[in-house]
């Protein structure tokens, strides 16, 4: 039996400066934007436990 992912929709407002940073991290890593901040953002997940 297949079971789908379901995907959830997140969005986040970042300020111009923060917004060039992550281009350039994602430009810098040859990975795409969103991938940079699920990393990020699991990093700080695991930072907090």
């Amino acid at each position: 039996m297949m079971y789908k992912k379901k995907q959830k929709k997140l969005t986040i407002t970042l300020p111009p400066y923060l917004k060039e940073k992550l281009v350039q991290m994602s430009d810098k890593f040859g990975c795409s934007q969103v991938e940079v901040v699920r990393i990020a953002l699991l990093k700080l997940w695991e930072a907090e436990k």
